[in-house]
């Protein structure tokens, strides 16, 4: 099953929580408000994202999960199932100008979001992409394997008929358990379980995913290169730099980016931690055009860019 694994992740956030907290025990305040207010600017500035996928004519945003949250960092899979190669080029392509616009654009001063704290700067993310060929989904496999522990602990309480704290006795506990354990959702429908199961993946290449995201920077895209392979990219020989699209000039009306460089990364087996024959990718990046070079670009269907 191929898909687009990609990690977004807040720059500079162990140092901006740093402060809240020193802010929070110099003045008294409370520190988990604090923290939560950061939280909801992360999920204001994501959502700019999903506006950006669901408002492009090729993109899907039904193809898009978000795999986990842990804290300040947003791991999400675009599914590529039934789409043909062309296809798929197709939305590479227009996955990565979609982060680029993202991620030049989704920054905001914090101050809107963490008032009477003194933090004068801007949310910022950094993003790391790669296609994804052989990953298993664990969440099967978590499902079954953790079941025969929940119906082992229910049996036992049944034969020992013992009500006690730890045990299982109602549906609720159980669903309850299930979703602390990691299994997924679990909910009575018309007196049935019904049960979303919670997707993860397993395998080398989400390894060597997360190992070159460590190299991730502001503003930039780190694309792998599988990813880069399908990307529709034009290189100016003048410029050195690279446009969307296979042809230097394109009989097309609609608009296109502005120029962007590409500067190439390799990561070696040692930087890998023993994946064999090393990996090598790219930063895609913008770092001095403003919102109005895009505004033409991206037509998303009357939802307002966020200030």
């Amino acid at each position: 099953m191929p898909f687009f694994s990609i990690s977004m992740d807040v720059v500079g956030s162990t140092a901006l929580k740093k402060r809240l907290a020193e802010f929070s025990s110099l003045n008294d305040t409370n520190l988990e408000e604090h923290y939560r207010d950061l939280l909801r600017s992360m999920l204001v500035s994501m959502n700019y994202f999903l506006e950006l996928v669901s408002g492009d004519d090729v993109l899907d945003v039904q193809r898009l999960s978000l795999i986990k949250r842990i804290g300040d960092e947003f791991w999400y899979m675009y599914d590529l199932d039934e789409l043909d190669a062309p296809e798929i080029s197709r939305h590479s392509t227009h996955m990565a100008q979609a982060l680029l616009v993202f991620l030049l654009d989704a920054h905001f001063d914090l101050t809107a979001f963490l008032p009477n704290t003194h933090i004068r700067e801007e949310l910022r993310w950094k993003c790391t992409i790669d296609l994804i060929d052989h990953a298993v989904d664990s969440s099967r496999v978590a499902e079954d394997e953790l079941d025969q522990f929940i119906s082992k602990l229910l049996s036992e309480r049944a034969r020992e008929g013992k009500s006690h704290r730890g045990s299982v006795t109602k549906a609720e506990e159980l669903f309850a358990l299930r979703n602390q354990l990691g299994i997924g959702v679990g909910y009575l429908k018309e007196d049935k379980a019904v049960f979303v199961a919670k997707r993860d993946f397993i395998g080398i290449e989400i390894d060597r995913f997360f190992r070159i995201a460590r190299k991730a920077e502001k503003g930039k895209i780190l694309a792998g290169q599988n990813f880069l392979s399908l990307i529709q990219m034009h290189k100016n020989p003048t410029s050195g730099k690279y446009s969307f699209g296979t042809q230097p000039e394109s009989s097309s009306s609609a608009p296109v980016l502005p120029e962007f460089p590409v500067e190439l990364i390799d990561f070696s087996e040692a930087m890998l931690k023993g994946i064999k024959g090393g990996y090598s990718g790219a930063y895609i990046y913008n770092e001095y055009l403003e919102r109005a070079d895009y505004e033409g670009f991206w037509d998303i269907k009357g939802l307002e860019l966020m200030d």
